[in-house]
C-alpha cells in the first residue's frame, strides 16, 4: 500500500478487479488475506470498528465512528 496509487491498488484487489497487489514477489500479502477473511467472514462491515475491554472484563464492539469518547474512557477504567 505504500506504491504511488496504493488505495487503488487495494481496492482493486478486493473488487477482483486485479488479481494481486502488485508485482513483487517479496510481499508478503498473507496477514491481509487472512485480516479480509475475519473481516468477511465475522460481517465487519463497517470502518471504523473499536474493540475493547471494559472495566468489568466484558469486551464491547464499536460500529463506525465513536460518538462518545468520554463514556469510552470510563467504561474502560470503571
Amino acid at each position: 500500500l505504500a506504491a504511488a496509487e496504493g488505495e487503488k491498488l487495494y481496492y482493486d484487489y478486493i473488487t477482483g478487479k486485479a488479481d494481486d497487489l502488485g508485482k513483487d514477489e517479496g510481499i508478503n500479502t498473507q496477514g491481509v488475506e487472512r485480516n479480509l477473511m475475519v473481516v468477511n467472514s465475522w460481517g465487519f462491515n463497517v470502518t471504523p470498528m473499536l474493540f475493547y475491554r471494559n472495566a468489568d472484563g466484558k469486551v464491547k464492539i464499536i460500529r463506525g465512528s465513536p460518538k462518545d469518547i468520554d463514556m469510552i474512557l470510563k467504561d474502560i477504567s470503571g
